[in-house]
């Protein structure tokens, strides 16, 4: 296992992630080089992804330390605090993914129908998912596992039985026969 920086960020994919996370100095290592590339290799080499990750695991391992250390010989005192390392490096992290969406967005590439519903725009709310009776009877207007419903059309609630939308005037017509039946029955 080893430690080199060349000082220049943009002569490896290391050494820009030991430029972003700070550790830059011999005298006090912070990572070895396998531990970068490790990093880089679950994330597709992309080095903005790859320094949040390591900060993190440094955040982890400065929480693990005791958060603070003292140590005193006769007159002289000498203390560590490890809480704010922790601190500042999962500030940091949170600090670079952030940056790195920013420089290099994420794109959507997954199948629009894969969740169920159909996305469709609308005069004025733009956003608002159609039910297409997968995968239950979902209600419009209500929160599921697959996101919000919303309708500013709103008909009535969709049943995945029969694919209907049952509308307000069904159940009181519903209502209605039930009564008028019962009063038949007397």
């Amino acid at each position: 296992m080893g430690w080199t920086y060349s000082g220049n960020p943009q002569s490896s994919t290391k050494d820009a992630i030991r430029f972003m996370v700070g550790d830059t100095v011999e005298a006090s290592p912070l990572l070895q080089d396998e531990e970068i590339y490790f990093a880089l290799g679950e994330v597709s080499n992309n080095i903005y992804r790859a320094a949040s990750n390591v900060c993190y695991n440094l955040a982890a391992q400065f929480t693990g330390l005791a958060q603070q250390e003292s140590k005193s010989v006769g007159g002289l005192s000498l203390s560590k605090s490890y809480g704010d390392r922790a601190q500042r490096y999962e500030r940091l992290a949170k600090d670079l993914l952030l940056r790195g969406r920013r420089i290099n967005p994420p794109r959507v590439s997954a199948d629009p129908n894969a969740l169920g519903a159909e996305l469709v725009i609308g005069e004025f709310d733009p956003y608002y998912a159609v039910p297409n009776a997968w995968p239950s009877g979902s209600v419009l207007g209500t929160t599921t596992t697959y996101g919000t419903g919303y309708a500013p059309d709103y008909q009535g609630d969709f049943t995945a039985e029969t694919g209907d939308v049952i509308t307000d005037d069904d159940l009181v017509q519903g209502e209605i026969q039930a009564v008028l039946s019962e009063g038949d029955a007397d």
